[in-house]
């Protein structure tokens, strides 16, 4: 495949990435069958269908406060915790900032002691579960109910009855995780196309070495991308 149509459908896997319903990062995958210079199928990360969002009062109460653990909820009060009378007094920088708008409302004080009380104060606060204790990238994914974009982009393909046998897979995202680079290397797809360190993301650069191993060991091909050739208009 010529470096022209990778960079077209790594433009093509950016444009999915940014329109997704995970709290967390967005990231776009495409598949396509190179014998015909098609794509075959897409996906983004995101939660099952009718799978409640990650801020959701349901989701918070019964999926999320069961696993928090004793030092989960010690974080959380550590982090959110703001007595009553020292409401008017908040820093700018404060993280509470990100769930209520200060200005002219009202900000409750942070309970963790039952799940009512994370459900209310959480509920709508546009912040993944994971991100409120502050977790790196791949911890505590027992907190997210997200399917990644790689793994939904092969199932999308094999509800769609499309082969993914010697396909490539185009990911705006780094090396993928563990769990979807063994999805992609059972789908027997050819190569994956995916982000280096140069490429500024933001929060959602990462790299995983398990992964790349596993990938070196594999019959996938893994091909990491650089700013610079993103760029290049050639």
């Amino acid at each position: 495949m010529t470096s022209k149509f990778i960079r077209k459908y790594m433009g093509i896997a950016k444009q999915l990435s940014m329109d997704v319903n995970c709290l967390s990062r967005g990231i776009g995958t495409i598949i396509v069958n190179p014998k015909i210079n098609c794509i075959i199928s897409t996906g983004y990360n995101g939660q099952a269908k009718d799978i409640p969002h990650g801020d959701s009062y349901k989701f918070l109460t019964e999926y999320v406060y069961p696993q928090l653990t004793q030092k989960d909820k010690n974080r959380l009060k550590e982090k959110y915790y703001i007595k009553q009378e020292d409401i008017n007094n908040i820093p700018d920088n404060h993280p509470i900032n990100q769930i209520y708008d200060i200005s002219g409302k009202s900000v409750p004080v942070f309970y963790c002691d039952t799940a009512d009380d994370f459900g209310d104060f959480f509920n709508g606060c546009g912040i993944c579960p994971r991100r409120l204790l502050d977790c790196k990238s791949g911890e505590r994914l027992d907190l997210c109910q997200c399917n990644h974009s790689e793994s939904n982009a092969i199932i999308n393909a094999a509800k769609a009855g499309h082969s993914t046998v010697d396909c490539y897979m185009f990911c705006w995202c780094g090396i993928p995780c563990v769990d979807c680079t063994n999805d992609i290397i059972n789908a027997q797809l050819a190569a994956v196309y995916c982000l280096d360190d140069s490429v500024n993301v933001g929060k959602d650069a990462y790299q995983f070495w398990r992964s790349e191993w596993l990938f070196d060991n594999s019959a996938v091909k893994l091909v990491k991308l650089s700013q610079d050739f993103l760029n290049c208009k050639e």
